[in-house]
């Protein structure tokens, strides 16, 4: 019986992963050029980067409660001097995201790599993961790409560093830009402490878990005082509607 080599194998494999890279690339394409809103959120996003880019703060009274967001502005942030030369268009917050998606791919792929994987189930794994990215609320204006590359930066950037103290100072600082893309992405420093305090040490977990509550809350109270609208809007709200959810007299 004739048997295909290796070799043959592995051009297989390429030539059908570049085919699926080009599907990819294409249908990505086609969200970002999309000249109308893809999402029941998106049209926000211009909005709160258009106030940010005229120098003006959303979570102040003026803007209070046309301009109400429930989600951190790290993202209008980073999109707002960039749509002074591009314009302040979904295009622009979708390329952003973009970005944030092939990095997030790019780092999966390289920590495969650095656990044994060949080259090529590395490119595999990049790839797999820029897919699983390309639905949902990911790869449009929303702060979900720039939080999901946080959260991976977080948890796998110490590891690939074998927990070495730069690697956990850089970890504690994304955590907290992680909390300012998106809430939940906190969940990323927790499950660092919880894995340090398991598996690597006790004391750098507990130092690192206490450093970043300190962090995290000086930082909110700057926040608080420059943008007093910033909690009701980010934490309370969304906490009141959920409880709000859980009793059915609302449907009524």
């Amino acid at each position: 019986m004739y048997r295909v080599n290796d070799s043959a194998w592995q051009y297989l494999y390429a030539g059908f992963s570049a085919l699926f890279l080009l599907g990819l690339v294409y249908h990505h394409w086609q969200i970002i050029t999309a000249p109308i809103p893809l999402d029941l959120y998106e049209g926000t996003m211009p909005l709160i980067t258009g106030i940010i880019a005229d120098g003006n703060n959303p979570y102040t009274r003026p803007f209070q409660p046309q301009a109400a967001d429930v989600y951190p502005p790290l993202y209008n942030m980073l999109v707002a001097p960039l749509s002074q030369l591009f314009g302040n268009t979904f295009q622009l917050h979708r390329s952003v995201s973009a970005f944030f998606i092939v990095a997030s791919s790019v780092l999966c792929g390289f920590t495969a790599m650095r656990n044994g994987a060949t080259r090529l189930n590395g490119i595999a794994v990049a790839l797999l993961m820029y897919a699983a990215l390309l639905f949902y609320g990911t790869p449009v204006s929303s702060t979900n790409a720039l939080g999901v590359a946080l959260f991976l930066t977080v948890l796998l950037v110490p590891w690939h560093f074998r927990f070495g103290t730069g690697s956990l100072v850089f970890a504690l600082l994304c955590g907290l830009l992680s909390f300012y893309a998106k809430q939940y992405f906190v969940l990323g420093m927790a499950i660092l402490c919880l894995y340090l305090f398991l598996c690597v040490s006790m004391r750098r977990a507990l130092l690192l878990g206490v450093a970043y509550a300190t962090l995290l809350l000086v930082s909110l109270s700057v926040v608080h005082y420059t943008s007093p609208y910033y909690l009701d809007n980010t934490l309370f709200a969304p906490a009141a509607a959920a409880r709000g959810l859980q009793t059915w007299h609302i449907l009524g």
